[in-house]
């Protein structure tokens, strides 16, 4: 018999600590979200391309990492933006 073990909150299927950002992200891509939120991506930072959005695909350290890169804003701007999306309602 084979018993299932529920994954442990805020640890991802490798078992590394997710921080706050993954675990949003991982939320969005979870409950079929990520869609919508590559929409608000899109709208808010216009210069991705989509393959930016193909290499982020629900990483919120990729998603800051390449927004940062595309459009030289700082981290902070950036992850403070990211946060203020995932609270928006559609």
């Amino acid at each position: 018999m084979f018993i299932r073990h529920k994954p442990i909150p805020n640890y991802n299927s490798s078992g590394c600590r997710l921080t706050h950002n993954h675990k949003i992200m991982n939320d969005l891509k979870a409950k079929g979200n990520w869609n919508i939120f590559k929409g608000r991506l899109k709208k808010t930072w216009g210069s991705l391309t989509n393959d930016d959005l193909k290499e982020i695909e629900g990483d919120a350290q990729k998603a800051a990492g390449v927004i940062q890169k595309r459009t030289g804003e700082s981290q902070q701007a950036v992850q403070k933006r990211l946060k203020e999306l995932e609270k928006e309602k559609d």
